[in-house]
């Protein structure tokens, strides 16, 4: 895969805004299409009308920046992360490098979308939840066919709309040698289509989606046995009638971290997971979610959620263990009342103690190493 469909650069003109006071700044970056990798940022003051003593980069009131490319595209970063600043000194011109927290392209102004929909989609690291039971196949001519088995993803309700978890392909023109080819690239995707209504941006809606998709992935990421957050996104708006120069778009990208991905894999097979993926489409999926967002325990389960998901990294027997019991620890900690009494399905002391007897056992027999054996029984 060529980095010329890949990488894109952009040079915009704009501002850095923090309240009532903005900056003149040049930004220039490159973003990527297709991969999760950060949105790197260069930012150049001008300091012929640069207020006094603005600083545009602190830590704990940052600003955001905000410009327009050559071709009217527009370009909002909600903040600059991992800043280092430099100063040119020719030019006394200073410079700012660093990351885009969440970075946002296109079509920006405010517009009626009365009589139309959107089209909103958010793409996430690889999980057999979402690859669907309709199957691809390589014809000896090069084309593919779709069996016809139903496309059905797992959906469940949003503020915006139904959305849906399923798998999707980009087809990108490419080169290998002198001749031209196709290549076709598998994405997880969720969708979100929703009618418009009314005075609307597109940067409104994707600024949104945190609050929309957030939460839910985790359960998602608990049910993939990896960590599973959605890194970019596109967001259309197609009228319903009038002319065709009414269509809007717009991408978003931002620093998200996609966990043990690396660790874990992709996860191939629906065997990897805890629940079979035909149940969740059936309605399981919303059944759970529906449960854990009203759960007394939320808090608590959100909070050991982490902590499982590292479980599954590939490592040490004594990490493994560490990880589990800091989930333990964390749900222990969520179940106690508020007089600090233990909550009376917890194990009694002496039930307890027979069984950690027990799983003293199990670690002397599965441990060879003596030493490593009483280091894990320890903890």
């Amino acid at each position: 895969m060529t980095k010329q469909f890949i990488d894109h650069k952009f040079v915009a003109r704009g501002e850095a805004v923090r309240g009532d006071v903005s900056a003149p700044i040049t930004i220039q970056g490159t973003y990527s299409d297709f991969e999760h990798r950060p949105v790197q940022c260069i930012v150049m003051s001008d300091t012929s009308s640069w207020p006094d003593g603005f600083d545009a980069f602190n830590e704990e009131n940052p600003c955001c920046l905000k410009g327009k490319t050559h071709d009217g595209e527009e370009i909002w970063v909600s903040k600059l992360a991992q800043v280092s600043p430099s100063l040119n000194p020719k030019a006394n011109q200073a410079h700012w490098k660093g990351v885009a927290e969440t970075f946002i392209k296109g079509d920006l102004d405010e517009f009626d979308a009365t009589g139309g929909e959107f089209i909103c989609t958010a793409y996430i690291p690889p999980t057999p939840i979402a690859v669907s039971d309709a199957r691809c196949t390589p014809s000896s001519d090069g084309t593919i066919t779709m069996d016809d088995s139903p496309r059905e993803g797992v959906r469940w309700n949003t503020k915006f709309g139904m959305a849906e978890l399923i798998d999707n392909y980009d087809y990108v023109d490419d080169k290998v040698g002198f001749d031209t080819t196709l290549i076709r690239i598998q994405r997880c995707q969720i969708v979100i289509k929703f009618e418009g209504n009314g005075l609307i941006s597109l940067r409104d809606i994707l600024q949104e989606l945190p609050k929309v998709l957030d939460e839910t992935l985790w359960l998602v990421s608990f049910l993939s046995r990896k960590r599973i957050a959605w890194y970019a996104g596109d967001l259309m708006f197609r009228p319903n009638t009038g002319p065709t120069q009414d269509f809007k778009q717009a991408i978003i990208l931002r620093q998200s971290w996609l966990g043990y991905e690396s660790q874990v894999g992709a996860g191939k097979s629906w065997s990897d997971l805890l629940v079979h993926p035909k149940e969740l489409r059936k309605g399981l999926f919303r059944e759970l979610l529906t449960n854990y967002e009203k759960s007394v325990y939320k808090k608590v389960i959100r909070r050991t959620l982490p902590y499982i998901l590292m479980s599954y990294e590939r490592g040490y027997l004594e990490a493994h263990i560490g990880n589990v019991y800091s989930a333990l620890e964390s749900l222990m900690a969520g179940f106690r009342s508020e007089t600090d009494n233990i909550n009376p399905h917890f194990l009694q002391p002496d039930t307890f103690n027979q069984l950690a007897v027990k799983i003293e056992q199990v670690i002397a027999e599965e441990v060879e190493d003596q030493e490593v054996a009483q280091g894990i029984t320890k903890k």
